[in-house]
Order: C-alpha cells, then structure tokens, then sequence
C-alpha cells in the first residue's frame, strides 16, 4: 500500500515535463460565494464548511487504496463463496437500487452543469477546465463533493453480479476502484478539469442507472439505446484524456492549477479506460460472441444481453 501510495506523491522541487516547480496550486481554504446567476444554492449546499471538507480529504485520501484493497478481497472472496451456492435474485433491492442511483445522478448532472454553462457564458471553453470559480459556488462545491463520496456506495453494483452470480469483468472492478481512488485524490488538490470530469460522470450515469432501472423492471429497451449509451462511455473517456492535454498546454497559467502527477494519474487512466471500452464495445456490438450449443438433452435457455458497460455488464439467463 506505501508505493501506491508513493505513486501518487509529489516532489515540489522536480520540473517533470516542464510544469512549474513547487506547491504553487495548493489550496488551504475554500471560501465559497453564492454570486453564480443561473445556479443559486440552496440551504443545504450552502451550509457546508468546505475548508474542513477540503482539510479531511488531504490528509486521509489515501482512504480510497485501503477500501479498494478490502473491496478487491470481498470481490473474489464472494465468487468463491457463491460457487457452490444458489444465486440470489434480488430483483426488489436491484431496482430501488438503480433508481436511487438514477435520481442522484440526475438532479447532480443538472446542478454541475449549471454552473458549467454559467462559467463558459463568461469565460468560454477555457473558462469550464481551468477557473477555480467552480470550487466557489456552493452548488458545484456541494455537488463534487457528494459525487467523490458515491464512488464508495457505487461498489455495491459489484455485489449484485457476485450474489446474482452474473458475469464479472475486469473493466467492471477496474473501472470502479480506479476511479474512486483517483476522485479522492484529485479532490484533495482541486486541480483544473474537475468539472468536466464530475459532469460528464453525472451525465453517464444518469443515462446508464435509468437504463438499468429499466431493465430491471423488465422494460424492454431498443438495442441502439443501449449502443448509444456505451458509446457515451468511450467517448466520455477520449474527452477526459483531452482535457489532461488541454490542461498541459496551458500548465503555468495560474488560473489553471494543475501539475505532472495529476496529468500522469488521470492520462494513464483515462488512456486504459478508452482502450478496454473500446474493446468491450467491439465485442459486444461489432463482432458479438456468438453463445454456445446447448445438448439437446438440457432445457432450453434463452439469453437477453444487457449493455456491456462498466457496471452491470452480463448476460443474464433465465429459464
């Protein structure tokens, strides 16, 4: 755990890739001013104390590697578990489930991206990655700070596929602990492109958990929706390695706080995102598998394919 750790530490005195040396970008207070017009918060996002908010995640971030690692456990210690035990339906919990997951991400995409279009109508696209105005506002304060958190409520997607016995991915957990690593610690810092990044997952995610809700409820969904919604995904994860460009072409600006650990963290990331989504959407769409024969002597089974994304992602049989 110390060299992941490690990784993600900083050496103020190094010049890596000509970024600006030192801790010019750190933040110790988050003063926050409801002055944005299109997004006024309300009481509850207001009445917050960011700074104390800010203060914890610096110093216990590295919270996110541990929980990873217990969740890494869980994962393959509950398929092991399950093996030799009846699958759990849990249709009820699923659906409650994804409809709170949809609700959340729905009302947050609206309020992020409020204040995303009040910052490019006053600054343009520049204005949206790099003024450190978003971490003003109460609404994008509150709202980025609820999004790092979900990413640990969020593991549960994986407990479903253990206990219902479905198909698990390496995208799937993957995707899951990188991401809720690397929120924690970019949250600590408050580096420019966060925006797009809490914005675009808000938007995936709102689509993604009302399409599973759906399912779940056994609403029949046309297969181009699905595709689409993959396809959001890839595309979400190309946009997030531009913005780690973007953002190094602009890396003295002052207004535009970053530095080389960041940008390797999220290029990384993104990068092997883009790479096994693309290949998921491949598999799944452009040359899909084609399922085995059954003998003749088994019932049969039928199979209904679900989108293959980073959550849910299975075959799902019933007889």
């Amino acid at each position: 755990m110390d060299q992941l750790i490690e990784f993600f530490s900083y050496d103020e005195k190094s010049n890596y890739w000509d970024f600006m040396p030192g801790l010019w970008w750190k933040v110790d207070a988050v003063p926050t001013t409801d002055n944005l017009t299109w997004s006024s918060g309300f009481d509850f996002e207001k009445n917050v104390d960011y700074t104390a908010v800010h203060h914890w995640f610096q110093d216990n971030w590295w919270y996110s590697i541990a929980i990873a690692a217990v969740y890494v456990v869980l994962v393959f210690g509950g398929q092991a578990y399950m093996k030799n035990h009846e699958r759990y339906t849990l249709q009820k919990p699923l659906i409650v489930w994804n409809l709170l997951l949809a609700g959340f991400s729905i009302f947050g995409c609206i309020r992020v991206w409020q204040v995303c279009f009040e910052l490019y109508w006053r600054h343009g696209v520049k204005g949206t990655i790099c003024k450190t105005e978003y971490f003003s506002s109460p609404v994008s304060n509150f709202w980025s700070m609820v999004f790092i958190l979900s990413k640990l409520p969020e593991l549960v997607d994986t407990a479903f596929i253990v206990l219902r016995k479905q198909k698990l991915i390496f995208l799937h957990w993957y995707h899951h602990i990188t991401v809720m690593i690397y929120s924690w610690y970019s949250f600590r810092d408050r580096l420019a492109g966060v925006q797009w990044y809490v914005g675009m997952n808000f938007f995936v995610h709102a689509l993604m958990y009302s399409y599973y809700a759906c399912r779940a409820l056994k609403i029949r969904i046309p297969r181009p929706i699905a595709m689409t919604i993959t396809a959001l995904q890839l595309s979400q994860m190309f946009v997030g390695v531009w913005v780690q460009f973007y953002i190094y072409s602009v890396r003295k600006d002052e207004n535009c706080p970053t530095h080389y650990y960041n940008l390797r963290a999220a290029s990384i990331m993104y990068g092997s995102y883009y790479l096994l989504f693309a290949q998921f959407f491949i598999k799944a769409y452009i040359f899909p598998s084609k399922p085995a024969a059954k003998a003749k002597v088994e019932p049969k089974v039928t199979e209904e394919r679900i989108t293959p994304d980073e959550n849910q992602n299975s075959v799902r049989r019933r007889r």
